[in-house]
């Protein structure tokens, strides 16, 4: 049912309503759904599919994302919200010379 649900009233939706309005305040990963929408609806359904598959979901806070890059040693670090449900980032790293 909630396969059903996503497919066939969700995304449409999303589809067809503009992300600066009241219903993307209010809908759960509205902008990741507007931003879903933009393909086909095949595209769109194999992506649905591929999620509900996935056991347990971990969402990560930006701090810890953050902290992953500072381990490993980059500087300048960028940290963006992708579609307002999760992170990208990159940064720099100095490479090491061989001795």
């Amino acid at each position: 049912m909630r396969k059903w649900l996503l497919d066939y009233l969700v995304c449409p939706a999303c589809h067809r309503t503009r992300p600066d309005t009241a219903l993307s305040r209010r809908l759960p990963y509205y902008s990741y759904l507007h931003w879903l929408a933009q393909f086909s609806f095949r595209h769109t359904h194999h992506t649905i599919v591929d999620h509900l598959g996935v056991p347990i979901t971990h969402y990560v806070r930006k701090e810890e994302f953050r902290s992953w890059f500072e381990r490993a040693g980059f500087s300048k670090t960028t940290l963006t919200w992708r579609n307002r449900y999760s992170w990208r980032g990159f940064g720099y790293r100095s490479v090491q010379q061989s001795g």
